[in-house]
């Protein structure tokens, strides 16, 4: 299959020797603007039922992008420990990007003679910032804003397994989306941008924590999953809204308080399968053979399993000019209003 067709061909893997192949297309919309970055969630629709689905995505991944036409092939895996790793029933197949075995798929595709790819690809494209069989390091680690809302995530880096401790943080600031919408698109927004900190690497990294840094206004940010003091997700499921107060904070700010909500609720209250409020989540990662044949890494994000059915205020995607000069960071396709912006030469916070 040609790596830029048109149809949105997911393979969907969602328990072992099972596969159903999925043909889903760019829904088109996206629910607000930040910065000129589409903010999710976003939608697909999937074409291969009748009557059509649409299916809602998020995006973890501020590193890669996919050009249009948007289009990629992925696997969809539900989001549990071996998935991410890539030790589970799909080893040696499928895993998730940012999970320590995804570049070494990616050697064994390119060194699949029978993969079409680029004439002048001489070695396969790596996830940003990682090493073949390793986690990568993530570049963001904390941040020693004033005003009480410093975030170090030391300790989801020294858990057993800190790739899967960042994905269930992705997944509940996710969470705390969905339940923020459709009202608090404040939340939905500094969520958003929280969740991709989560897996930033150095190379864009003073991109976006400068954009965090110097985002004007007061914000409150929502944490809809607050639980009452001594309880965890394992022993309730009565949440409660816990703003971080009434007159607002920087967004800079408004950002560490989320990553900071999201590293205790895992890290401490035990958020993850098999706790209440968890839901269901898939991960929805490019596979080895087609980034071998699209040429780069792409974008990788978190599904909730379950049809859209938001009353969401979606917009729809503007004229795309040429494909050089729309940036898909962000979303799959849910750039919106992209201009071009030099990488500044700022240190990271």
């Amino acid at each position: 299959m040609n790596a830029r067709s048109l149809a949105l061909i997911v393979a969907f893997i969602s328990v072992p020797a099972t596969s159903l192949a999925d043909d889903l297309n760019w829904g088109g919309t996206w629910v607000a603007d930040w910065n000129n970055f589409g903010i999710g969630p976003y939608t697909a629709i999937d074409t291969s039922n009748n009557p059509h689905q649409t299916i809602q995505i998020f995006c973890l991944d501020f590193n890669d992008s996919i050009a249009p036409p948007i289009a990629w092939t992925a696997s969809m895996l539900a989001l549990n420990e071996p998935n991410v790793a890539g030790t589970g029933a799909f080893a040696g197949s499928y895993a998730a990007q940012y999970g320590g075995s995804y570049n070494t798929l990616l050697q064994n595709a390119f060194n699949d003679n029978s993969n079409p790819r680029p004439a002048t690809e001489k070695s396969p494209p790596q996830v940003s910032g990682a090493s073949t069989g390793q986690v990568p390091p993530y570049a963001f680690n904390k941040d020693n804003v004033a005003g009480g809302y410093s975030v170090n995530l030391a300790t989801s880096n020294q858990t057993a397994d800190p790739a899967y401790t960042r994905y269930l943080e992705a997944a509940w600031l996710f969470q705390d989306m969905l339940l923020a919408l459709p009202g608090d698109v404040n939340t939905d927004i500094i969520a958003q941008v929280a969740a991709w900190e989560l897996f930033v690497n150095s190379t864009n990294l003073s991109l976006l924590t400068n954009d965090v840094d110097t985002y004007a206004g007061r914000y409150i940010f929502n944490n809809y999953l607050a639980l009452a003091p001594g309880q965890t997700y394992l022993t309730t499921s009565v949440v409660h809204t816990q703003p971080t107060g009434s007159a607002g904070i920087t967004f800079e700010q408004a950002v560490d308080a989320a990553l900071s909500a999201a590293q205790t609720a895992v890290v401490r209250d035990h958020w993850g399968p098999g706790s209440f409020n968890h839901g269901s989540w898939t991960l929805v990662t490019a596979t080895p053979d087609y980034v071998i044949g699209y040429g780069d890494a792409v974008q990788e994000f978190l599904s909730p399993n379950a049809p859209a059915s938001l009353a969401l205020p979606l917009q729809n995607d503007p004229v795309v000019p040429e494909p050089k000069a729309v940036l898909l960071l962000g979303s799959a396709g849910a750039i919106v209003l992209w201009k071009y912006r030099r990488r500044r030469a700022v240190m990271p916070r």
